[in-house]
């Protein structure tokens, strides 16, 4: 496969992009009381979004 320039530095910016944004979004949901609500991870209680039959 070969690409052009253009798409060689649009691939190289998205991804920079994914390094710089990523790591922030999951020291926000670490930081979020809400993440943690329940005291472990998984016990929270389900939201009515859901949508889930079984839950």
């Amino acid at each position: 496969m070969v690409l052009s320039r253009g798409w060689s530095l649009f691939l190289v910016a998205v991804g920079v992009w994914t390094w710089a944004i990523w790591p922030r979004f999951a020291v926000a949901i670490w930081n979020d009381e809400r993440a943690w609500s329940a005291g472990a991870v998984g016990e929270a209680a389900r939201p009515a979004s859901c949508g889930c039959t079984h839950c």
